[in-house]
């Protein structure tokens, strides 16, 4: 705020300004802001990153997908726009497609985490318990991915696992954990006393 009252045309300040809004669950100011960030800037890729995830988490679903299938399309090298759509389209019930999507990432350790997702879905336990212990052999995905691991137990329905990586994110500072109250895909621990528990451990470190 301080720095866009000297300069209410400022970029990244603005850009920041959005990111913010959005993980406080104000995502009609996000959304407006990012829209236009991208009117100003269209080369600007994390704005359509930012843009897509913001639609997800407000449950606008078709609007993230086109957002992050455009983003995808105009830029080729970009990273975890596909893991990002994946996530959609299995929101959307759309498992198969997921899978093209999460198979397409070109990101290393999200491209490892989120087959998993659509195998689940549709009834294909034992690949996807075969690809989840791929990943988890992977130091980088142990020490950096916590969050998206336990997005993958949530999905299945376990939720001491789920739980089990949540705390790993929250030690770890992921910054996946930022997404926590509105990700769409953990929405059914919510009632449990570890989310608010988790809530109120984030919250406390925000004050402090």
């Amino acid at each position: 705020q301080r720095a866009l009252s000297h300069d209410p045309k400022n970029y990244a300040a603005r850009s920041l300004a959005a990111w913010i809004a959005d993980f406080e669950g104000r995502f009609g100011e996000a959304i407006a802001m990012n829209l236009r960030l991208r009117a100003d800037n269209p080369l600007a890729v994390d704005v359509y990153r930012q843009l897509g995830n913001t639609y997800y988490r407000a449950g606008l679903l078709d609007q993230g997908a086109a957002t992050l299938n455009e983003a995808a399309r105009r830029f080729p090298a970009s990273t975890t726009m596909y893991y990002r759509l994946g996530l959609i389209l299995l929101v959307q019930g759309k498992p198969e497609a997921a899978l093209q999507a999460f198979e397409a990432e070109s990101d290393h350790d999200f491209r490892l985490l989120g087959p998993e997702l659509a195998l689940d879905r549709m009834g294909r336990r034992k690949e996807s318990d075969r690809l989840l212990a791929q990943a988890l052999a992977e130091e980088s995905v142990q020490r950096g991915s916590a969050y998206q691991v336990a997005v993958i137990y949530a999905v299945r329905g376990d939720k001491d696992q789920a739980f089990h990586w949540l705390e790993q994110a929250f030690k770890l500072r992921d910054a996946g954990m930022l997404w926590l109250k509105y990700d769409p895909l953990l929405r059914f621990l919510a009632g449990d006393a570890r989310f608010k528990s988790l809530v109120d451990r984030m919250a406390a470190l925000n004050a402090a």
